[in-house]
């Protein structure tokens, strides 16, 4: 063996940190939050809890880290399909049909976003904070591509809407992963069959792009 095959390479610092993030995203998804424990995180990461304390300052840090970059995957569909410059419809069925895919991949998302409890005190605050702020974000998208039907009755109209919505695509994500066996297709069918009706009720929910 040369000595180049013989010296393991070495990992930078971002690499390390995201080593972690993506250990940590598998212990939380098969574990639950309270009984995951920094040492299991650290050797699915193959470091030490040193390492792991030298990028967060605790655990619920490292969740905290982690549920913003759930979050804010799953609100980049919404921004970026609402810019798509498809028709109203088609530009909703393919977010939503985005938006199961990527809950699929990360079982950590529906799980840890929508619906276990941590019984940490800072990870469930950083974990509201979190929400909040990303709801915000979401809700000022919606507020700019409402048709102007919608948007004259108000901001309450809109966040009505926008929580029906959250609603039934969390409550489908629980459903879908006690059911893992329908097809994605099918679950983004019942989606869009609750959905549409309600959003495109007084006009078109998006507007109309060339």
């Amino acid at each position: 063996m040369s000595r180049s095959e013989g010296t393991r390479k070495r990992v930078s610092a971002q690499e390390r940190r995201s080593l972690l993030l993506d250990a940590a995203d598998q212990v939380f998804a098969t574990r639950g939050y309270a009984a995951s424990s920094v040492d299991a995180i650290v050797s699915a990461a193959g470091v030490t809890p040193p390492v792991l304390y030298d990028h967060f300052a605790s655990k619920a840090e490292l969740y905290a880290e982690l549920v913003d970059r759930h979050y804010g995957s799953l609100r980049e569909i919404w921004t970026r399909h609402a810019s798509s410059g498809l028709p109203g419809r088609e530009s909703f069925a393919a977010a939503v049909d985005e938006w199961f895919a990527y809950v699929d991949a990360h079982p950590f998302a529906a799980r840890m976003l929508f619906d276990e409890a941590t019984g940490d005190r800072d990870a469930s605050a950083a974990h509201s904070r979190i929400e909040h702020a990303s709801r915000a974000e979401v809700l000022d998208l919606l507020r700019t591509n409402v048709s102007k039907t919608v948007a004259a009755k108000g901001g309450l109209e809109v966040e009505m809407r926008w929580e029906i919505l959250r609603s039934v695509l969390q409550g489908l994500a629980r459903w879908w992963s006690d059911h893992p066996q329908v097809p994605r297709a099918q679950v983004v069918d019942a989606a869009l069959a609750a959905l549409w009706p309600m959003l495109s009720s007084g006009g078109m929910p998006l507007r109309d792009r060339p």
